[in-house]
């Protein structure tokens, strides 16, 4: 969570493909992030409404996790890319549900 915020400078959008794109070298602390044991239950259908939100309804939800992102609450959902060992990560604020997609960020991250 730490190494993320650390890494990463915020930017809202309202606009979910506008949001600011990660830069590379900054996509293996979202995975890291995913990867790591949750403390906090995430609700998974409210990450599907998220998703939805953000024009990416269908996508299977592959990972998820809370994170803080510019010293303020976030979390990152990751879903396939269609490509082996490549997923999607989308930032968004904890309360992004059904019509509120509160994209931060987004970027394509690599095992």
């Amino acid at each position: 969570g730490a190494l993320v915020a650390e890494l990463m400078s915020p930017r809202r959008s309202a606009d979910p493909h506008s949001a600011q794109l990660v830069p590379a070298a900054d996509t293996s602390a979202l995975l890291a992030a995913v990867r790591a044991p949750q403390s906090e239950a995430i609700d998974a259908n409210r990450l599907a409404r998220c998703l939805i939100a953000n024009r990416m309804g269908g996508a299977g939800v592959i990972g998820a996790a809370y994170i803080v992102y510019g010293g303020r609450p976030a979390q990152v959902i990751l879903t396939p890319t269609g490509r082996p060992g490549e997923f999607n990560a989308l930032v968004t604020t904890r309360d992004c549900d059904a019509g509120k997609p509160d994209t931060i960020a987004r970027a394509v991250v690599t095992e």
